[in-house]
């Protein structure tokens, strides 16, 4: 590898490091609160956020793809997915969103994954009675480097574990 490949390597990291608290909006992971938030959800809704290599999605490696695995793994979890009327019905609104981040490198591909659970929670202010969307459990996420779409596809769905786990603990 080139100085300058190893330069924009660590460079590229070091940005999807540094971008990590602000695409995550939260940091409520592994908290008995982040966790008791999920006490009582029925459902979710299933969104996918990020950008991919146009390289993985020529392999089947599309948002849609994702949010089609997503949506299995929760099935076969027993974790109900809401149909969109639900989802507006809903007072919570919760809502799973995995971000997957991707910058072709060499023969490989710098990755940031994340899953959170978003719900709508009430801003407390002085004559407000509104309501937005926060996230309110967030996986710690991973950021690295993978050679193989189907690495990546696993990592995904460990993030996505990590929720269920969190969801069967607040939801037994």
């Amino acid at each position: 590898m080139h100085v300058f490949q190893r330069i924009v390597s660590i460079v590229c990291v070091g940005v999807l490091t540094a971008l990590a608290p602000f695409v995550s909006c939260s940091w409520a992971f592994g908290t008995e609160l982040s966790t008791s938030s999920l006490s009582g959800i029925r459902g979710v809704t299933v969104m996918i956020e990020g950008s991919l290599e146009k390289e993985l999605e020529q392999q089947r490696f599309t948002k849609d793809v994702l949010r089609g695995l997503v949506e299995s793994q929760l099935q076969d979890a027993g974790i109900t997915l809401l149909t969109d009327l639900e989802f507006l019905e809903t007072k919570e609104r919760p809502m799973l969103r995995i971000m997957v981040y991707t910058l072709k490198h060499g023969d490989g591909y710098l990755f940031s994954v994340t899953a959170q659970l978003l719900q709508y929670v009430y801003l407390i202010k002085k004559g407000q009675d509104t309501t937005y969307p926060a996230a309110t459990w967030s996986s710690p996420g991973v950021i690295g480097i993978v050679y193989d779409p189907e690495d990546l596809r696993s990592l995904v769905k460990e993030e996505v574990e990590g929720f269920i786990r969190a969801y069967r603990s607040a939801n037994p």
